[in-house]
C-alpha cells in the first residue's frame, strides 16, 4: 500500500493551477506538486511516486500528451486527467486509455473536477493509506506537546459536520489542553494533513528543544520522548521517526551511564512533572542500568535494551495515566491496561533496529514471580533475567514517585516498600544487596 497521494497539476497558467490546488485540497488528503511547462511535469513524475495527474494539452517545451506518455510509464498506478480546451478523442496520444481517467473541458473546471475526483474515489484510492475521508484524529496530548499547529485543527461534532477551531500556526497551550481534558475531549482532527506533513513539525519542535540552551539536557531528553510516544501512539512507526527514537536510545543510556551522582540524576528527574509516563520511563532507565552495571552486567547490547524497554514499554498508556503501581495494588486497572505490553512489542516489531528479546523484557514488565504479577502470574523460572530487573525496577519507579509526592523519599523508606512488595525476597537477593549498597536520596 502506497502511503501518501501526491497530485501534480501541470498547467502554463497560474490562475488555473491556483483554482485546481483548492478544490483538490478541500476533497482529497494529498500533497501537490506543481508544474508550469511539460518539461517540469515528466522530471516530477521521474523523481515522486504521483498518482494523479491533472494536466493541460498546450504547455510550453513539451505538450500534454508527451506527460501522459510518462505516465504510462509509471510503474504504481498513476490516473491522468487531461483539462484543455483540446478534445482528447481527437488526438492520437491517448489511444492507450489504460492511465486515462477522464478530462475537463475548459472554462467548466469545477464542474468537471468533481467528475475526476469522484471517478477517482472509487477506482484508484483505495491504493493509498490516506483514504477518502480528510479528517484524521490527533489527540490532544500531542497537540499540547508540539504547541504550534502544522494545520488547522477541528472539533467533530457529528460524522458529517467538523468545525475548525484553531488556524495553522496558532498555539495550542496549557489552558486550551485544560478546556479539553474538562470537556473528556481525547481528540481533535486535522484536515487534508499527511502524516509527513505532521512529521515535518515534530521534526521541528524536537530541534527547537535541543537547540534551547536554557534546557537542561535531562528536561530535553524528557521532554523529546513525551513528543515521540504520543507520536507513536498516534500516527504509527513511520521510518522518518528512527532516527530521532534511536538517537534518543543512545544518548539515554550515555548519560545514565556517564553520570557520577545518581542522587543528582534521580533529582533532575524527579523535578520534571510533564508527566508520570515520561518520569516514571526516565526513572526506570536510570535504575535498571544503573543495577545492571553493579550486577556487572556489562554489555552495550545489554543497555541498549534496557534502554529501549524503560522508554518505550508504555506507549499505549494514557498521557493522564496515575502511578501503574498504585493502580495494579488496589486492582484498578482495565482491559487495554493488561494489553498495553502486546500492543507496544507489536509496534517495536516495525522497527528492524531493536535488539532481539526486547520484547520480552517489556511484557514481563508486570510479573514478579510466584503466580503474582499480570498478565500471566508467571512463575520465576519463566521469566528472563533481564525481564526480571526490569520488572524490579519499574516498581522502584513507581514507590519513588509515591515517596516522592508524600515527600518522605529516603534510601530507608523506599528499600522498605520495596520490600513489602518483593515478599519473596530471597528471590531477588542479588537486586536487593545492589540496592541496599547504592545511596540513591538522602534526606
Amino acid at each position: 500500500m502506497i502511503n501518501e497521494l501526491i497530485v501534480l497539476i501541470a498547467d502554463d497558467e497560474e490562475d488555473i493551477r491556483d483554482i485546481l490546488a483548492f478544490s483538490i485540497k478541500s476533497k482529497l488528503n494529498c500533497t501537490i506538486y506543481f508544474a508550469s511547462n511539460g518539461e517540469e511535469a515528466i522530471e516530477i513524475l521521474k523523481k515522486n511516486s504521483v498518482g494523479l495527474v491533472f494536466c493541460d494539452y498546450n504547455m510550453p517545451l513539451k505538450n500534454g500528451g508527451e506527460v501522459y506518455k510518462e505516465v504510462l510509464k509509471s510503474i504504481q498506478p498513476c490516473a491522468y486527467v487531461l483539462c484543455s480546451t483540446v478534445n482528447y478523442k481527437t488526438l492520437k496520444d491517448f489511444e492507450d486509455q489504460s492511465a486515462f481517467l477522464c478530462s475537463i473541458i475548459k472554462p467548466a473546471i469545477i464542474e468537471g473536477l468533481n467528475v475526476a475526483i469522484e471517478k477517482f474515489k472509487t477506482e484508484f484510492l483505495s491504493t493509498y493509506s490516506d483514504k477518502v475521508h480528510a479528517y484524521t484524529p490527533i489527540s490532544i496530548g500531542l497537540l499540547f506537546k508540539l504547541n504550534k499547529m502544522p494545520g488547522d485543527i477541528f472539533i467533530k461534532i457529528s460524522e458529517d459536520c467538523f468545525i475548525r477551531i484553531i488556524k495553522k500556526g496558532d498555539s495550542f497551550d496549557e489552558i486550551e489542553y485544560a478546556k479539553y481534558i474538562q470537556k473528556s475531549v481525547s481528540h481533535l482532527y486535522t484536515f487534508n494533513l499527511t502524516n509527513n506533513q505532521f512529521i515535518d513539525e515534530i521534526e521541528r519542535k524536537i530541534l527547537s528543544i535541543k537547540s534551547n540552551t536554557s534546557n537542561h539536557y535531562i528536561d530535553a531528553q524528557i521532554q523529546i520522548h513525551s513528543i515521540l510516544i504520543s507520536t507513536l501512539k498516534d500516527l504509527g512507526f513511520n521510518e522518518r521517526l528512527l532516527p530521532a527514537i534511536t538517537k534518543q536510545f543512545e544518548e539515554t543510556a550515555s548519560i545514565i551511564n556517564k553520570n557520577k551522582s545518581l542522587s543528582i540524576l534521580l533529582n533532575r528527574i524527579l523535578k520534571n512533572e510533564r508527566s508520570y509516563l515520561s518520569t516514571h520511563s526516565f526513572l526506570i532507565a536510570a535504575y535498571s542500568l544503573t543495577l545492571a552495571t553493579k550486577l556487572e552486567w556489562l554489555s552495550e547490547f545489554t543497555h541498549t535494551k534496557l534502554a529501549i524497554s524503560s522508554l518505550m514499554h508504555d506507549i499505549f498508556l494514557d498521557d493522564v495515566i496515575e502511578n501503574e503501581t498504585l493502580m495494579l495494588q488496589n486492582s484498578r486497572y482495565d482491559h487495554n491496561f493488561l494489553t498495553h505490553p502486546e500492543k507496544a512489542v507489536e509496534l517495536l516489531d516495525q522497527i528492524r533496529q531493536i535488539p532481539a528479546n526486547t520484547s520480552r523484557i517489556i511484557l514481563e514488565q508486570h510479573e514478579i514471580g510466584f503466580s503474582k504479577g499480570i498478565p500471566n502470574g508467571k512463575n520465576m523460572s519463566e521469566l528472563s533475567p533481564l525481564g526480571s530487573l526490569f520488572s524490579f525496577c519499574h516498581f522502584l519507579a513507581d514507590h519513588t514517585l509515591t515517596l516522592h509526592a508524600r515527600n518522605d523519599l529516603t534510601n530507608a523508606a523506599l528499600l522498605k516498600l520495596m520490600m513489602d512488595t518483593f515478599t519473596e525476597s530471597a528471590h531477588y537477593k542479588n537486586f536487593f544487596k545492589q540496592l541496599e549498597e547504592i545511596s540513591f536520596f538522602e534526606k
